[in-house]
């Protein structure tokens, strides 16, 4: 942040009345207590009065969540804005930002174009998961989305097309890139890292179609949205700024401006301490003895799969050859067994039907009473689009992983679990994507409760015979252990809103971690964890690649009763994968 500067102007509830119901305004949506401020205004700066009205109409809300100055979040806002709903749905977005976005990021070598998209789709992110919680902000935030097939077809107003096509479920967009930037926002990951890469997916589209973009001139639309600053990280090679961010605050004003204990802002680019490592995500778990879940007990840390060796993506890629016949027959059982669902989804108006379009009736019978013409297409115009199934596989990556793969007769007897686990994701993935189906595969191994690893090996949008995803899965190593119910649970978190969601868990044995010494207590919270996957409408399933010895039939026993005896599958070998795949994505 930049120093304050010494001003004489009025405070922000001076200038802004209704500024004063924020702090109880934001309490009631998210129990947090930001601080608010306000934006020197320009002319304090010395310019004409011309760029002043420029400078005036391009200014937007700073939001500082991160400093080791100033260590409550703090939101600025222009001087000059008097509407309360502009100031609601300014604080509303900066809240949700606070209540859901993520850690800053570092710039690395993202392009102008590429942090303008990760802004816009990290806006459309924290917006959605706000509204999935409050319905009721969606109408706060549409009437500032106006963009549409009129507002041209510049990179600035794709960006606004896309904006009110992911908050706007009555508005389609036919543009080509925008429908394709809403299609991988929704199969992304909702996460800041599968934001940056559906971001680095659409700069690359923009470059092929020599879009002009200018840097210095852009402004974040609508007016409400913040300019996402916060989303970045310190750049240490970027000059310190001069520009000062606020003007002078009355100490008496209590929660709008902070109280007078707190420190003077810095400026913005100041080298701060190293950002110590955040969680993805914090999750509850069951325990059994107290029939309670303990809150906030389990931390979640996603991350990408480090590419692997050459050699191991080599192997893959022949054990994608080797196993082609066993591949075509995944394909064939899984098209005739797993058809595709439709769902009915209303495209229009139309002049006949069978059932009247609600808006086009109004709007004739407006037109009757004003002695026009009415429009004759009063009929809803439904069309049977397919819903295919997203298919998350949760990939056990733990050390008991490593043991061998025991099969009685089978040409990898000499192959680890882990090596066969792999080989199964990939041929899953492979098959439910020439099947129509959406798939991701995700590795997780666990260091006690506090640290949960869940890595991300291939996305909706990846190709599973991709090189980026096969390096990304031979990089998947066995260590540490094995806490399914919170990598479940983040699992869940990741495809709630999507279509027929499905969690399919491969592994080769019941839950386990060092810091549990009861071996009943992970069994059922994984049991817990699985009751409420389908509460959300979630299916979860299992498939139990097995050692081959006592001990492993006795953890499949403890996995059927977790998750259901139809629900979790044994394999004892490649050749099983196609039938019990099959019987746990029917269920």
């Amino acid at each position: 942040m930049a120093t304050r500067t010494p001003s004489t102007t009025a405070t922000l509830g001076d200038t802004q009345p209704a500024a004063r119901h924020l702090p109880p305004y934001v309490r009631a949506l998210w129990n947090v207590a930001p601080h608010f401020a306000r934006l020197t205004h320009p002319a304090a700066q010395g310019l004409s009065e011309s760029t002043v009205a420029d400078e005036a109409r391009r200014q937007r809300p700073v939001l500082v969540t991160h400093s080791a100055v100033v260590l409550t979040p703090t939101l600025y806002l222009p001087t000059h804005w008097n509407q309360p709903q502009l100031l609601r749905a300014a604080v509303a977005h900066a809240c949700a930002h606070l209540a859901y976005g993520d850690a800053p990021q570092a710039r690395g070598k993202l392009k102008p174009i590429q942090l303008a998209l990760v802004g816009t789709l990290e806006d459309a992110r924290v917006e959605a998961r706000a509204i999935t919680e409050l319905p009721g902000l969606r109408a706060l935030w549409l009437p500032w989305h106006q963009a549409d097939v009129h507002s041209g077809n510049t990179f600035e107003a794709l960006l606004q097309r896309i904006q009110r096509s992911l908050l706007d479920p009555h508005y389609t967009d036919l543009h080509p890139w925008v429908h394709k930037a809403c299609t991988l926002f929704h199969a992304a990951p909702a996460t800041s890292e599968g934001m940056r890469q559906v971001a680095s997916l659409l700069g690359n589209d923009v470059g092929q179609m020599r879009m002009p973009f200018n840097a210095k001139l852009y402004v974040v639309e609508p007016a409400y949205r913040d300019d996402n600053t916060h989303l970045w990280g310190p750049d240490p090679e970027a000059p310190p700024a001069t520009t000062p961010l606020s003007a002078q605050s009355n100490p008496q004003e209590g929660q709008l401006q902070g109280d007078s204990n707190s420190p003077a802002p810095q400026p913005l680019e100041q080298p701060t301490e190293p950002v110590v490592a955040r969680p993805t995500a914090v999750y509850g778990e069951w325990d059994r003895l107290i029939r309670r879940v303990r809150p906030k007990w389990c931390q979640v840390y996603e991350e990408e799969a480090p590419a692997g060796t050459p050699q191991a993506r080599q192997a893959l890629s022949q054990a994608l050859a080797r196993h082609a016949a066993l591949l075509a027959r995944i394909k064939r059982v899984l098209q005739q067994g797993l058809p595709m669902a439709h769902t009915q989804v209303v495209a229009g108006r139309a002049a006949e039907g069978e059932r009247f379009h609600l808006n086009a009736l109004v709007h004739a019978a407006t037109d009757q009473r004003l002695r026009r013409q009415p429009d004759p297409h009063i009929y809803l115009h439904p069309l049977r689009a397919p819903q295919p199934m997203c298919v998350l596989v949760l990939l056990d990556a733990s050390v008991s992983t490593l043991r061998p793969a025991a099969f009685a007769s089978s040409a990898d007897a000499k192959a680890t679990l882990l090596e066969v686990l792999c080989e199964s994701a990939l041929l899953t993935a492979t098959a439910l994507e020439y099947a129509g189906h959406l798939c991701a595969v995700q590795a997780f191994a666990s260091n006690m409760r506090q640290q949960v690893r869940v890595q991300r090996v291939k996305g909706f949008a990846d190709r599973a015979d991709s090189a980026d995803t096969l390096a990304r899965l031979a990089g998947v190593q066995g260590e540490w252990s094995t806490r399914m119910g919170a990598a479940l649970r983040h699992a869940s978190w990741i495809l709630r809103g999507h279509s027929r969601p499905h969690v399919l868990l491969l592994t080769d044995g019941q839950p386990h971690d060092v810091d549990v010494h009861d071996s009943r207590y992970l069994p059922e919270d994984l049991q817990h964890a699985v009751h409420e996957a389908r509460r959300g409408g979630i299916a979860v399933s299992c498939l139990n690649v097995q050692g081959g010895d006592t001990a492993s039939l006795e953890e499949h026993r403890v996995m059927q009763r977790a998750l259901g005896v139809h629900a979790c599958r044994a394999v004892r070998g490649l050749g099983d994968l196609p039938h019990q795949l099959l019987a746990c994505l029917t269920r």
